[in-house]
C-alpha cells in the first residue's frame, strides 16, 4: 500500500494564530537563544586567548541553552491549535524547513538512502520510486445530463474524457468541472443545458480540451 505525503508544519502559516504579543514573545525568545548559541561558542574558544573573562565563560556553563529552550517551547506549543501542529491521525507535522523528506522512507537531503538517491518526486526518492507500484488509473466518463464519474476501468460507452493517474485527474477535473448545487456532483459545463446533440458535442470537445489543457500544465510544473 502506497504511503501518503508526511504532514508538514508550516511556521508562516501557524504565525498567524498568535496573538501580536505571543509573536512578539516568541521573537524575542529566538533571538536570545541564538545569542545563547553563539555565546557558548564564545565560551569554548575563550581559553585560547591571553584575555579570559571567566564570568563569560561561568555563565555559558551554567546555562547553556536550555532555559530558553523550554521557555520558547511552551510559548510555541501551548497556544497553538492541535490541528496544527498534528494531523488526523495525531501524527506530529515535520517542519517544512526540513525541505523534502520521502514519503515512503522518510529520506531527506541530510539523510538520504544507502544505495544514493535523488529526488524521483518532490517527496518520493529515485530508490522507493523503483520499488512503487505505478499510480492506479481512473477514468473521467459523463453521462448525457454532463454528470461527471469516477470508473476504474474504461466506459463501454463512447463518453469517455480523460484518464490518468487516480489523485492527480480527480484534482484537475475538480477544478475544470462545474459543481452542482449539491456541491458533491460534478457536471461538464455546458452539457446540461445543451439543446442539442452537437451543442452537446461542443461541451464535451471543449472540456476536453481544457482537461488535456490542464493537464499538459501540470506535467510541465513537474518537469521544471
Amino acid at each position: 500500500m502506497e504511503k501518503r505525503a508526511l504532514s508538514r508544519f508550516v511556521g508562516a502559516e501557524a504565525w498567524g494564530f498568535l496573538a501580536p504579543e505571543q509573536q512578539a514573545t516568541i521573537g524575542a525568545l529566538a533571538m536570545e537563544l541564538v545569542l545563547a548559541w553563539s555565546l557558548d561558542d564564545e565560551a569554548a574558544g575563550l581559553t585560547d586567548r591571553d584575555e579570559v573573562d571567566t564570568r563569560i565563560e561561568r555563565v555559558a556553563r551554567a546555562f547553556g541553552d536550555h532555559v530558553i529552550i523550554d521557555r520558547l517551547t511552551e510559548e510555541v506549543l501551548s497556544p497553538l491549535p492541535p490541528e496544527v501542529l498534528s494531523d488526523e491521525t495525531d501524527n506530529p507535522r515535520i517542519p517544512l524547513a526540513f525541505g523534502q523528506i520521502c514519503r515512503a522512507c522518510g529520506c531527506s537531503q541530510n539523510d538520504g538512502c544507502d544505495v544514493g538517491c535523488c529526488w524521483a518526486e518532490d517527496d518520493l526518492c529515485s530508490a522507493c520510486a523503483d520499488l512503487s507500484p505505478p499510480p492506479r488509473s481512473v477514468y473521467v466518463h459523463a453521462d448525457a445530463a454532463g454528470v461527471i464519474r469516477f470508473l476504474s476501468m474504461p466506459p463501454v460507452d463512447n463518453m469517455l474524457l480523460f484518464s490518468g493517474p487516480d489523485s492527480a485527474v480527480r484534482e484537475i477535473v475538480a477544478v475544470e468541472a462545474r459543481h452542482a448545487y449539491d456541491g458533491a456532483t460534478l457536471l461538464v459545463p455546458g452539457l446540461p443545458e445543451a439543446e442539442d446533440s452537437l451543442q452537446r458535442l461542443d461541451a464535451l470537445c471543449a472540456f476536453q480540451t481544457r482537461l488535456e489543457r490542464a493537464w499538459a500544465a501540470r506535467e510541465s510544473e513537474v518537469l521544471s
